[in-house]
């Protein structure tokens, strides 16, 4: 069943405060316990009052350059729960280990723990046993010379104060490599598994047993055995095919041009993902399908303009090619040039099918990665109906959905879509049915650009006994407060 363009306004998003804060704020986390939101910025870590919701403060920052931390301010992300906060923190250079700080309510540091490489992403399981840790292990740049394993940290913190680390990496899936390849899971060229492998993201399930975590660059999921700190399977998430779908590929600037015959196919590659019970009583993820390249990482780029790409498109497959590559079609549509992974299929030379990079939607899978529902244009379509795109972001990976997070009002499970570019905003649908989600809601405060952080708080546990969004809009710095209900 298609999604219906105009929300049906069950729902009320309605805002209620704003803030500038300054050095790009990103991620945010929401601590019961004092009230408190905090705020990943670089500068170190916000402490925002919402103690009323409609007059937020902010109150410090936190610099993690300084003693006891002593350690650095280029923060990835930050959690909250039952009053511990831990922050993730990236080494000056990415490439050597991270570390997570772990805070008391009262902003005490509790303990130091150190991770893998780029430790992009924190969270904790149900029962705040566990602090997952994704270790994205991001290439050096320019040339990516310098490559750590990507993996995922598994802290018992049963004692925080002493916690004790295992790391979950990919190395038992390089014998696998060949395989792995042939289902859909994006391996580069002369790259291992454990190597290849960056994990973005990361969603506990409600029993707090397994995890799902997001690879982006790989179109795949790794499906995380948190007790045995091991990975089970990678899931490969598969393609999507656009004819029939309205999409909008032109690069044109501030207006939307979409068509609905462009033969394309867009690899998923979602950044965040969460976690929720559907109406049946089962596991489902939701994700949020942004789309990824490596060209800061890769000599030469792993993207190109169709139109400017020295190579032949299938005569058969592609009868039309010479309409297909102009300007007013795909010609500036950006897709991997990246032998393997480029859409020559049968290796002859010329290219079969034409990726396109995310998708620029919202899935859901269910506890196996098995997807249920696909947005398909949904979100494409409402941010041309919202104000197009800007920045020339068509030609790329569209509006970029990227963010997510879920909650629950009246015992129905919204999901709450973090729109990156176009006219960004915050895309709200109700998915305690996943197969049949409704659109249900768009909030969006005139200035704010860029949503990376989204924090639902529940009624029980807000201020003011109202449901609560929290937006972190890293270009714009701001953090904006919605009531919702």
């Amino acid at each position: 069943m298609a999604l219906e363009l105009i929300p049906n306004a069950v729902l009320s998003v309605v805002l209620a405060s704003s803030i500038n804060i300054k050095g790009d704020a990103e991620i945010n986390a929401y601590n019961a316990a004092t009230q408190q939101v905090y705020v990943t910025t670089a500068d170190g870590l916000a402490l925002v009052d919402i103690k009323t919701p409609n007059n937020i403060k902010l109150q410090k920052i936190i610099d993690f350059t300084q003693s006891p931390y002593s350690f650095t301010n280029k923060l990835t992300s930050v959690a909250s729960q039952k009053g511990l906060t831990a922050v993730s923190i990236s080494a000056k250079s990415k490439q050597q280990p991270g570390r997570v700080i772990l805070l008391g309510a009262n902003g005490k540091m509790l303990s130091s723990i150190e991770v893998g490489p780029l430790p992009d992403m924190v969270t904790f399981t149900p029962d705040g046993k566990y602090l997952l840790v994704a270790n994205e292990g991001e290439p050096s740049e320019p040339h990516g010379k310098i490559d750590p394993a990507g993996s995922v940290s598994i802290i018992d913190i049963s004692n925080p104060s002493a916690p004790s680390v295992k790391t979950a990496d990919f190395s038992k899936f390089d014998s696998q490599s060949t395989a792995l390849a042939k289902a859909g899971v994006r391996i580069f060229p002369g790259k291992k598994p454990s190597e290849d492998f960056e994990p973005e993201y990361i969603a506990v399930s409600a029993d707090g047993k397994y995890a799902m975590v997001t690879l982006q660059e790989a179109n795949a999921l790794g499906h995380l055995n948190i007790e045995a700190a091991s990975f089970e399977k990678i899931v490969p998430l598969g393609f999507k095919d656009w004819m029939g779908l309205e999409i909008d590929v032109t690069g044109k600037n501030n207006g939307y041009f979409p068509r609905k015959d462009s033969p394309i196919v867009g690899m998923y590659m979602p950044d965040a993902i969460a976690g929720f019970v559907g109406k049946d009583g089962k596991q489902y993820y939701v994700m949020a399908n942004e789309g990824d390249d490596r060209d800061d990482f890769i000599e030469g780029e792993e993207s190109i303009r169709l139109a400017k790409w020295k190579v032949e498109l299938d005569g058969k497959k592609f009868p039309n090619a010479q309409k297909l590559v102009s300007k007013q079609w795909l010609g500036r549509l950006k897709t991997p040039k990246i032998n393997g992974l480029n859409g020559d299929t049968d290796g002859d030379g010329d290219i079969d099918i034409i990726y396109t990079y995310g998708g620029r939607s919202f899935s859901i899978v269910d506890a196996q990665g098995n997807q249920v529902f696909e947005s398909g244009d949904h979100v494409e379509r409402w941010m041309g109906l919202a104000g197009g795109l800007d920045e020339k972001r068509s030609s790329k990976k569209g509006p970029e959905p990227e963010g997510v997070t879920v909650g629950t009002i009246n015992d129905k499970v919204y999901a709450f879509i973090g729109i990156e570019r176009g006219a960004g905003g915050v895309m709200v649908y109700e998915v305690s049915n996943p197969k049949t989600p409704k659109f249900v809601a768009y909030a969006k405060k005139d200035g704010d650009r860029s949503p990376e952080g989204l924090t639902f708080i529940s009624s029980s546990d807000s201020p003011n006994g109202i449901g609560l969004l929290v937006v972190t809009n890293e270009k714009s710095s701001t953090l904006t407060v919605y009531e919702v209900k």
